[in-house]
């Protein structure tokens, strides 16, 4: 269903476009035929997703509307293979959903998609989403507030990540900014703006600073240092680390861990892909996307939800629950991790057996390296204890095995 009550014609001039509408209802797929013709661009129709891809190949369009219910096939899956040939600057794709559920939204936004517009669709509003993602495309739309976009650097379900510089002071930043079609949702704005209020209450050396946010022209937006580096997955994975920095690096992610805990916040997130390196070789933990406030009996405010990354997660975090000891068990996995160059717990397990698999055993590093030192061992087992109450959780107990386990080697 498409509804005409809320279209017009933008005011300026608009950017237009060959455009790839796939639509299963022929009435919906004619009535957006007509009104984006009316709007200037020209138009390619396939009813499902076997006629998207041949189609998508012979027409070269410049943008992409898939419904997400097909018959044939999910619009995950068009999406999917629309991905693997064509990167998401040279061809935008705007999914059109009934669905409500905000997961599915999210689904779509990892898998590659530009935008999203709800059916029935506002075709104002969906007028000036394909603009935007036309500009963008022409590279013609690369400000946002005091910021020049520069790059990109990456994608997640909520946001895209730039690398920008401040147009006054020359600084480069990361600019992290809300997918232009979640500002019109209040429970989506309302998670990047706490995202936004909890990474910059926390000011530490080994925590990622938050230079600026905002919202500008309905772009929600946060400005963050710029880390010119890796991340310790990255180094860790190409084993350019030794046991001697890895261990380094773990004292520097205990202290920036014990500071986001003084604010009273729960990160919830800590795994090696959220720890990056900077050209000084200064740890900083990145992300606050899932991070909750802790109220004064230590416990989330929001508890029922469980997130993270499984492998590195703590039990009781995947049922929703949890204190600042569930970020010593993600911390013990991320050093495990580090110093085996192995998961803890296999990531591409159901949630549901990784869960049985934290509750029934402790990981030990000596089963890939007997060589460890015990001290070491003990601890990482201490911190992915399962029962909160026997889990090492004091950030000056980790630093101070750390640092004496670190002091003991010998030079590289």
């Amino acid at each position: 269903m498409i509804s005409t009550t809320e279209s017009s014609t933008p005011e300026h001039s608009a950017p237009t476009g060959h455009i790839l509408v796939v639509e299963d209802d022929s009435d919906s797929s004619e009535m957006l035929e007509s009104w984006l013709e009316e709007q200037g661009h020209t138009v390619c129709l396939a009813a499902n997703a076997a006629e998207a891809l041949v189609l998508l190949e012979l027409e070269r369009p410049d943008l992409v509307l898939l419904d997400l219910v097909l018959p044939d096939v999910s619009g995950f899956t068009v999406l999917e293979r629309i991905r693997r040939k064509h990167p998401v600057n040279s061809l935008p794709v705007i999914m059109l959903t009934a669905q409500e559920d905000s997961d599915d939204i999210i689904q779509g936004f990892r898998l590659g998609a530009s935008d999203y517009a709800k059916k029935p669709v506002d075709l104002e509003l969906l007028s000036s989403r394909i603009k935007r993602q036309l500009q963008l495309k022409a590279g013609s739309n690369r400000q946002i507030a005091n910021f020049r976009i520069d790059r990109k650097l990456g994608a997640g379900g909520m946001g895209v990540v730039y690398a920008a510089t401040h147009m006054v002071t020359g600084d480069r930043v990361a600019l992290k900014v809300l997918h232009r079609s979640m500002a019109f949702d209040h429970d989506y704005v309302a998670r990047f703006m706490r995202e936004t209020e909890l990474a910059s209450r926390v000011k530490h050396e080994n925590v990622v600073a938050v230079i600026d946010a905002g919202c500008w022209e309905e772009t929600y937006y946060l400005a963050m240092e710029l880390i010119e580096g890796d991340d310790v997955f990255d180094l860790v994975s190409e084993g350019r680390l030794s046991l001697k920095e890895t261990l380094d690096i773990a004292v520097q992610v205990t202290r920036g861990i014990a500071a986001i805990h003084d604010e009273g916040i729960l990160h919830r997130d800590i795994k090696p892909e959220n720890v990056l390196l900077d050209r000084q070789w200064i740890a900083k933990i990145s992300d606050f996307g899932i991070a909750r406030e802790l109220t004064g009996n230590s416990r989330l405010t929001d508890p029922g939800v469980g997130f993270g990354t499984v492998a590195y997660t703590s039990p009781e975090q995947m049922l929703g629950e949890g204190d600042q000891r569930s970020d010593f068990y993600s911390l013990g996995a991320t050093i495990f991790f580090m110093v085996t160059g192995k998961d803890p717990f296999p990531a591409d397990k159901p949630p549901t057996l990784i869960y049985s698999l934290k509750n029934s055993r402790v990981p030990r590093m000596s089963e890939y390296n007997k060589k460890l030192q015990p001290a070491l061992v003990e601890l990482v087992a201490g911190m992915m204890q399962p029962q909160e109450h026997r889990r090492i959780s004091d950030h000056r107990r980790v630093i101070s095995v750390l640092e004496r386990v670190r002091d003991a080697l010998p030079e590289d």
